[in-house]
Protein backbone atom coordinates (compact mmCIF):
# COMPACT_ATOMS: atom_id res chain seq x y z
CA UNK A 1 0.00 0.00 0.00
CA UNK A 2 2.81 2.40 0.90
CA UNK A 3 4.50 1.59 -2.40
CA UNK A 4 1.32 2.42 -4.34
CA UNK A 5 0.99 5.69 -2.42
CA UNK A 6 4.61 6.60 -3.16
CA UNK A 7 4.12 5.73 -6.84
CA UNK A 8 0.99 7.90 -7.13
CA UNK A 9 2.59 10.79 -5.26
CA UNK A 10 5.61 10.54 -7.54
CA UNK A 11 3.51 10.67 -10.72
CA UNK A 12 1.38 13.50 -9.35
CA UNK A 13 4.57 15.54 -8.94
CA UNK A 14 5.61 14.78 -12.51
CA UNK A 15 2.20 15.68 -13.93
CA UNK A 16 2.20 18.90 -11.90
CA UNK A 17 5.60 19.81 -13.29
CA UNK A 18 4.58 19.01 -16.87
CA UNK A 19 1.31 20.91 -16.55
CA UNK A 20 3.15 23.98 -15.24
CA UNK A 21 5.83 23.65 -17.92
CA UNK A 22 3.31 23.35 -20.74
CA UNK A 23 0.98 26.09 -19.59
CA UNK A 24 3.80 28.60 -19.09
CA UNK A 25 5.71 27.82 -22.23
CA UNK A 26 5.79 29.47 -25.64
CA UNK A 27 5.26 26.06 -27.28
CA UNK A 28 1.83 25.61 -25.70
CA UNK A 29 0.12 27.09 -28.75
CA UNK A 30 1.34 24.07 -30.72
CA UNK A 31 -1.24 21.97 -28.92
CA UNK A 32 -4.49 22.41 -30.79
CA UNK A 33 -6.48 19.92 -28.72
CA UNK A 34 -6.46 18.43 -25.28
CA UNK A 35 -5.84 14.97 -26.76
CA UNK A 36 -2.55 16.16 -28.26
CA UNK A 37 -1.69 17.70 -24.92
CA UNK A 38 -2.38 14.41 -23.12
CA UNK A 39 -0.45 12.40 -25.72
CA UNK A 40 2.52 14.69 -25.19
CA UNK A 41 2.36 14.36 -21.41
CA UNK A 42 2.04 10.58 -21.73
CA UNK A 43 5.05 10.34 -24.05
CA UNK A 44 7.15 12.49 -21.71
CA UNK A 45 6.15 10.32 -18.74
CA UNK A 46 7.08 7.16 -20.65
CA UNK A 47 10.46 8.58 -21.60
CA UNK A 48 11.08 9.82 -18.07
CA UNK A 49 10.11 6.44 -16.62
CA UNK A 50 12.50 4.57 -18.92
CA UNK A 51 15.36 6.93 -18.03
CA UNK A 52 14.64 6.61 -14.33
CA UNK A 53 14.58 2.79 -14.44
CA UNK A 54 17.89 2.80 -16.29
CA UNK A 55 19.41 5.24 -13.81
CA UNK A 56 18.24 3.21 -10.81
CA UNK A 57 19.74 0.03 -12.31
CA UNK A 58 23.04 1.84 -12.70
CA UNK A 59 22.85 3.25 -9.17
CA UNK A 60 22.56 6.86 -10.31
CA UNK A 61 20.63 9.22 -8.06
CA UNK A 62 17.94 11.09 -9.98
CA UNK A 63 16.61 14.49 -8.85
CA UNK A 64 13.41 13.24 -7.20
CA UNK A 65 14.26 9.84 -5.77
CA UNK A 66 15.58 11.16 -2.45
CA UNK A 67 12.31 13.01 -1.82
CA UNK A 68 10.07 10.02 -2.47
CA UNK A 69 11.98 7.05 -1.09
CA UNK A 70 10.91 7.39 2.55
CA UNK A 71 9.01 4.41 3.82
CA UNK A 72 6.67 4.08 6.82
CA UNK A 73 9.28 1.79 8.42
CA UNK A 74 11.54 4.81 8.86
CA UNK A 75 14.20 3.94 6.30
CA UNK A 76 16.70 6.63 5.44
CA UNK A 77 16.22 8.35 2.07
CA UNK A 78 18.04 6.93 -0.93
CA UNK A 79 20.54 9.65 -1.66
CA UNK A 80 23.63 8.49 -3.53
CA UNK A 81 25.44 11.80 -3.83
Amino acid sequence: MALAHSYLKHHALILNYLHHHLTHNKYTQLFTSSSQHLQYISSRLDLWSVRRKKASKEGISTPTNHKLSYSPQGDKPNNNR
